[in-house]
């Protein structure tokens, strides 16, 4: 597997949203392979960081939704997080299921996908820069980060990966609601990020233009039914996050054979 975000030579890239999650427990490594399998281009993953400073690929700030225990990511050690399980709320097969690392996911998918790490900012700066720190430093230990591309709705986050590596792609995940008339194109470019990754619901042939037009690359999530597919493809976007990367492929290859010549 070859892909680099820097130059992906397709599109739109389809995105695995927190794995294949409509067919396995999203963040798990179920979700992953299952990803792999479906023949997505790249999978995307949350991140926070433990009480002793590992980091958990979990959606939430709590593990009350995907596990059958409780208590607040940030509250918790990786053994207490290791001990429940992120499968049985699911699908009983997945019964056992563990709630895995960073690093656990990276060597068992990198070189087989793309990569797209979405930071979740937590209750303090002190906070954020120590999971910025692991990140990165967990980064390192593989020579080549091009099929790695690190997203967050975080601004300061960002700027922090910035400062510290210059090379790795960027993804600005756009929030209208906190950033109402705000130009989401040059909140990218300000960042230096080479992707805007905004919602079905925001996306227009106006944006993903003015975004081209500066060489920046337009992600819309979360796409799972043909209708929202249908709209996202008219307007040129560059990739596509769904939960269901498999059917999506297949709707949009349907697209592709009813469109004119």
């Amino acid at each position: 597997m070859n892909f680099s975000w820097h130059n992906p030579n397709f599109k739109p890239i389809i995105i695995a949203h927190r794995g294949s999650s409509a067919s396995a427990p999203e963040n798990t490594i179920a979700s992953f392979l299952k990803a792999v399998e479906d023949q997505s281009d790249a999978i995307e993953l949350d991140i926070r960081i433990s009480l002793d400073h590992h980091l958990i690929v979990i959606h939430d700030k709590s593990i009350n939704r995907t596990t059958n225990g409780r208590g607040y990511i940030s509250k918790l050690n990786l053994d207490d997080i290791k001990r429940y399980d992120a499968g049985s709320w699911f699908d009983p097969q997945y019964a056992g299921e563990k709630i895995p690392t960073l690093s656990e996911v990276l060597n068992i998918c990198k070189g087989k996908v793309g990569i797209n790490i979405e930071i979740k900012a937590e209750a303090d700066n002190r906070t954020d820069a120590i999971l910025v720190k692991n990140c990165l430093s967990e980064l390192k230990r593989y020579r080549n980060n091009d099929d790695i591309l690190i997203s967050s709705f975080n601004k300061k986050i960002l700027e922090k990966i910035r400062e510290e590596n210059s090379n790795i792609s960027l993804g600005y995940l756009y929030d209208p609601i906190h950033n109402y008339l705000r130009n989401p194109v040059k909140q990218t470019m300000a960042l230096g990020a080479g992707y805007l990754n905004v919602s079905n619901r925001v996306v227009g042939k106006r944006l993903v233009e003015e975004a081209h037009d500066v060489g920046v690359r337009v992600g819309v999530y979360t796409v799972n039914t043909l209708n929202q597919l249908k709209k996202v493809v008219q307007f040129n976007v560059d990739a596509i996050i769904t939960n269901d990367p498999s059917r999506t492929r297949q709707m949009l290859e349907d697209i592709n054979k009813k469109a004119p010549k």
